[in-house]
């Protein structure tokens, strides 16, 4: 009997071993939960509207199909909820307890979201306290969480292949958080600090068929999640997070500074250009577009952009000018004929010296087309004057003594005070930068010639002539971009300055709508609308690199 009980025991161990040995293998693969911390903003009270006959509060509260509560913060430290009536039907009891409005799986509550308006959401609903306020979580499956997120991240109008590559991005992205977030009250934010999130909509059918053709599916790098950072436009370059974010970020397979020729080759990529013709003509003249409507076109900013970008590089060109020996002190005083080289340097963001950082890529090279500064050769039009052999007196010489002394200096100075004037001969002389009239800058000038800063070589009888110029300077595309002093770009969201060139014109582009990190959301749709399937689109955007482990497809649940 004792054998017999002690082998009955045994079969029971090995029977218990196996189903919590099966519930633990069951358990890795099922899908997982996500918090999403909903923005609803510093707020005491939130109201919401049940769409089902199965929810409740607490497990216990029975909520009315079509009802709207109200859910409130009181006495600094208590959860409490109200109908529509002001009737308080769910006193949370305990301080700082959570109010938990959960219901069947595919019901929804509504919202109205300060961002995003009337939305539903699937899930189950955590509001407590946080920093004086009510903190909203929506705790649901990461499935359905990703139909909240794909179609809003992309279109759900998107091809199908993007919307594929989309999820698996999404989904990784969110499998990463979810990993590196437990000590905290959520995961996620749904707004584009995580993944923009606007719950469950069942007319995006496009996007969630993506997300159920990939459930469970993620990148992993080793035994890793790849960091599947992703932006709207990379601008035709792909960047790392090592320059944008961080130097001290260990490089992986996938960090990679390429050319994306399918995220410009898109027509709805955002970008806005100047052109600058290598020849200045009324035909070819200066020129500003912005993309609209799938192409580069005029619009209402066309005018002032070619202002402002021709008065700043006048500006910028001044002082090359004058060195040269050119009268110019206002950009009025040149004219443009026309640009012959364009080079762009200092690099914006990490990109070397930090952490023990060289500011390369894995692939061992900085191909980083995010730049500052350009240096800019351009022919301008300006003029001097051109002294015949002899004749003539020096300018600046009031006296006509054949030297500028510091008696011309307070000849000049008594006119200006209107002391002892000046006439005939005397009066051009003094005249010192030929503009008609004998001011301040005159005998300003007669001083630094007296000092031997700036020396006065004009005559009286010189001739003007005005003539073509080539200067190379310096330009900041801050100083052109939104915010700066001479605007001559609008679009703030765009962000990485691109030049290129034709036989006719340079091309000063901004481009870049976000990081430009991961996967380009223009460059995946262009790609899918070619015939890219979605685990191509990934590896475009994730490559490999040889001796670094590799990107791959794997099934998470």
């Amino acid at each position: 009997m004792r054998k017999k009980a002690i082998g009955i025991l045994l079969s029971l161990v090995i029977m218990l071993t196996f189903m919590l040995g099966a519930a633990s293998e069951a358990s890795a693969t099922e899908c997982p939960n996500v918090r999403v911390k909903l923005t609803i903003g510093t707020t005491s009270q939130f109201s919401f509207k049940a769409c089902g006959s199965n929810y409740n509060a607490n497990h216990y509260f029975n909520l009315v199909n079509g009802a709207t509560y109200t859910v409130k913060l009181e006495n600094g430290d208590c959860v409490n909820m109200y109908d529509s009536n002001g009737q308080l039907v769910c006193p949370v009891g305990s301080p700082n307890a959570t109010l938990i409005i959960s219901g069947s799986a595919t019901e929804t509550i509504k919202l109205n979201h300060p961002s995003y308006g009337d939305r539903d959401y699937r899930g189950e609903l955590w509001f407590t306290i946080s920093g004086g306020s009510l903190q909203l979580v929506n705790h649901l499956s990461l499935e359905q969480y990703l139909y909240g997120v794909v179609p809003y991240e992309m279109s759900d109008s998107f091809p199908v292949e993007a919307l594929k590559a989309q999820a698996v991005a999404a989904r990784t992205y969110a499998a990463n958080r979810i990993k590196g977030a437990a000590s905290s009250s959520y995961d996620l934010v749904d707004n584009t600090n995580d993944q923009v999130y606007k719950g469950y909509d069942s007319s995006k059918t496009n996007a969630i068929g993506a997300v159920d053709a990939t459930r469970g599916k993620v990148l992993t790098y080793g035994s890793d999640y790849v960091q599947c950072y992703y932006s709207a436009s990379n601008g035709g370059w792909t960047d790392i997070t090592q320059h944008r974010w961080s130097t001290s970020e260990p490089l992986k397979s996938y960090n990679q500074i390429k050319s994306d020729p399918y995220d410009v080759a898109n027509q709805y990529s955002k970008q806005e250009v100047l052109i600058l013709p290598k020849s200045v003509t009324a035909e070819n003249p200066l020129q500003y577009k912005q993309q609209v409507d799938g192409s580069l076109k005029t619009t209402d900013n066309s005018v002032a952009g070619v202002a402002n970008a021709s008065r700043y590089l006048r500006l910028c060109a001044l002082p090359a000018v004058t060195a040269k020996g050119y009268i110019a002190s206002v950009s009025d005083d040149i004219e443009i004929v026309g640009f012959s080289n364009i080079v762009t340097h200092t690099y914006d963001g990490n990109h070397g010296g930090a952490n023990g950082y060289n500011g390369n890529d894995v692939t061992g090279k900085n191909d980083c087309k995010d730049m500052l500064k350009a240096d800019v050769t351009m022919t301008v039009l300006a003029g001097r004057y051109v002294s015949p052999s002899g004749g003539g007196n020096l300018l600046g010489d009031a006296d006509m003594n054949g030297t500028i002394t510091i008696a011309d200096y307070t000849l000049v100075r008594l006119h200006i005070l209107g002391i002892k004037a000046l006439s005939g001969e005397a009066l051009t002389i003094a005249d010192v930068d030929r503009n008609g009239s004998v001011s301040i800058s005159d005998y300003t000038n007669i001083r630094l010639h007296i000092l031997g800063l700036k020396e006065i070589t004009g005559r009286t009888n010189d001739g003007y002539v005005k003539e073509p110029v080539e200067v190379t300077f310096t330009i900041s595309f801050p100083d052109m971009d939104v915010g700066g002093g001479y605007q001559s770009f609008f679009d703030s969201s765009l962000g990485l300055f691109i030049v290129e060139s034709n036989d006719n014109n340079w091309y000063l582009y901004q481009r870049r709508f976000g990081h430009g990190i991961g996967m380009s959301q223009r460059g995946a749709q262009q790609m899918a609308n070619e015939g890219w399937t979605y685990d191509q689109i990934l590896d475009f955007y994730y490559p490999d690199y040889p001796g670094y482990p590799t990107t791959e497809l794997t099934a998470l649940y």
